[in-house]
């Protein structure tokens, strides 16, 4: 892909982008409620994120166990009410993202980045 394909989106865009991933991956509202007893599944959720990103045909919780799939689904929720808020950690952020994808697919790439700042030490999707 040459530089010319990508395109920089804000928060604002990112933030539509993520609904439309959670109205086309509806599963991934299935989760449920995430309990104190989820967060040992952290990096879990973070990988099976990155894989979605990485396979976007993905089209379904596959393995994935129910702490995972809450933890998933609270932390879908927890950054779109982050790239909403005027005030939130994303307000001046940007991301460069592939521009001939529908933005579904776009926020995928968002998430990836984000997460692979957050835990650099998990392996950076392709």
């Amino acid at each position: 892909m040459d530089k010319d394909a990508f395109e920089e989106i804000n928060c604002d865009k990112a933030a539509g982008a993520l609904y439309e991933l959670l109205m086309k991956k509806a599963w991934i509202n299935s989760g449920g409620v995430m309990t104190p007893a989820d967060a040992d599944s952290e990096m879990d959720s973070a990988l099976f994120l990155i894989s979605l990103a990485t396979n976007p045909e993905i089209d379904g919780w596959g393995h994935a166990t129910p702490p995972v799939r809450r933890v998933v689904n609270s932390l879908m929720l927890d950054f779109l009410a982050k790239l909403m808020h005027p005030n939130g950690p994303f307000v001046e952020k940007t991301w460069r993202v592939p521009s001939n994808l529908p933005s579904w697919r776009q926020a995928l790439f968002v998430i990836a980045h984000e997460i692979q700042r957050s835990h650099p030490h998990l392996v950076r999707p392709h």
